[in-house]
């Protein structure tokens, strides 16, 4: 008999690519199971007469704790959960709001969390550390291998990429301490160093400049060498009032130095550990061939600086070093090749390895998996052929939609938008109390993955 698995989502039409192939990646790589996606904001109340082996919660559903909503998600899939024998978390970005997110794990008796925070995990999980909920580590996303040809047509033989040293990274605000803004100081100070010295460099850590998609792929294709670190924060937010605060005082002060903010935030009181991750960027660049610039640390067993990576000081003490590495052309090329074999070539941290690492985590009686899965998607009800809830024309409109899912393209479709909005409405859905749709798993199926 195959093990029911329930995978409770939460992707909406503008999730990036990388969360949907974080989430769809057990309906490719789980065998002998029968597969159910729900989304949290779909129609559930007929899965409360079913009974699943295992349900999984993704980490898009899970980071709705800084959300409003986040009463209305529970309610609405507590019944749902009610069904599982088994349950297990997948949360990421575990230091925010952190006490929400471990009163959820006890409250609906979860018996594993997944995350990508390998130390001091007891600092935000203290109730089911307590508990005796088993907390075990995975990354922040992985490999998908169906990418590579994807990829290949972006990765730019080295001779034609016109950018030498090149990075996009997000500033984590000041409130999360100053390990939250460390990998994108790093990349700026590197940057200015790079540039003196009369490097072409494309280093940002501003918002506007953001990529996504093939945006992101042809850029880090036209990149010689990127940099980076481990990223994540150093002080936990127990239920999300940080920020609130944080944008309260910018409001009256202005621009403070940093430390000032520890002062006029007060986050001495705040639990303070290693709530470090690794993003999976590292993955990305390694498949288009990108020479990582690192700072020196332990990242994976037989991962090693010269060979797989050039190492940087946190202090940038070595920086001559490094940028001399940038002008041999055939020692950077070597640490590219040698990256994309251990990162890439050797699947070792591919999502079918995600999904094997998530299946060890299940009961016994569901561990001997074999053979192909039957999928169901649950938002069949609709989206579907069959029975389905809306017309024709309004499923074009949502999937033209999905295929531009970018937010700043919403006030091109207002007119699609709040029609379809109102059919969905009027189907006593909660769908008109988020900011952007929610959708089926698969509607990404009808996109190109952008």
């Amino acid at each position: 008999m195959s093990c029911s698995v329930l995978i409770l989502h939460g992707l909406r039409l503008d999730s990036r690519a990388t969360t949907y192939q974080h989430t769809l990646s057990f309906s490719r790589y789980l065998h002998g199971c029968t597969i159910t996606y729900a989304n949290a904001m779909g129609p559930l109340a007929h899965l409360e007469q079913e009974s699943f082996d295992v349900a999984i919660v993704t980490y898009e559903l899970l980071a709705m704790r800084t959300s409003p909503l986040w009463s209305l998600v529970k309610d609405r899939i507590a019944g749902v959960l009610a069904r599982a024998s088994w349950k297990i978390a997948l949360p990421q970005d575990d230091y925010t709001a952190f006490k929400k997110l471990d009163d959820f794990c006890c409250e609906f008796e979860f018996d594993v969390i997944l995350t990508p925070i390998a130390q001091d995990t007891e600092l935000l999980y203290p109730q089911c550390t307590r508990t005796g909920t088993f907390i075990g580590s995975v990354l922040t996303g992985y490999w998908e291998t169906s990418l590579n040809s994807t990829v290949d047509k972006f990765s730019l033989p080295w001779e034609q990429r016109d950018i030498d040293l090149g990075q996009r990274v997000r500033l984590l605000p000041i409130y999360f301490g100053q390990d939250a803004q460390m990998k994108g100081r790093l990349a700026e100070r590197l940057g200015v160093e790079a540039k003196r010295k009369g490097f072409r460099v494309d280093v940002s850590t501003r918002e506007s400049d953001t990529l996504i998609g093939h945006d992101w792929y042809r850029f880090l294709g036209r990149s010689r060498f990127t940099v980076g670190r481990m990223g994540g924060a150093s002080v936990g937010d127990p239920v999300g009032k940080l920020a609130y605060k944080y944008k309260q005082l910018d409001k009256r002060f202005g621009h403070l130095p940093s430390n000032q903010w520890e002062h006029r935030l007060k986050l001495s009181r705040y639990p303070r550990g290693n709530f470090s991750a690794l993003s999976p960027r590292i993955f990305e660049a390694a498949a288009l061939g990108v020479t990582q610039i690192l700072e020196e640390a332990e990242y994976f067993d037989g991962f090693e600086a010269w060979k797989h990576f050039v190492p940087l000081k946190p202090d940038l003490s070595n920086s001559g070093e490094v940028l001399a590495t940038m002008r041999d052309e055939q020692t950077a090329q070597s640490i590219a090749s040698e990256a994309h074999r251990f990162l890439i070539q050797s699947s070792q941290f591919s999502y079918a390895t995600f999904v094997d690492e998530v299946a060890s985590a299940f009961p016994p009686s569901c561990h001997a998996l074999e053979g192909s899965s039957h999928v169901i998607d649950n938002d069949v009800l609709l989206f579907g052929e069959s029975g389905a809830w809306i017309t024709d024309d309004d499923l074009l409109s949502l999937r033209q939609y999905a295929a531009r899912r970018n937010v700043k393209h919403l006030k091109g479709i207002e007119g699609e938008w709040n029609a379809w909005v109102e059919s969905i409405q009027s189907r006593a859905l909660d769908i008109r109390l988020l900011h952007l749709p929610w959708c089926s798993a698969f509607i990404a199926l009808s996109t190109d993955g952008t």
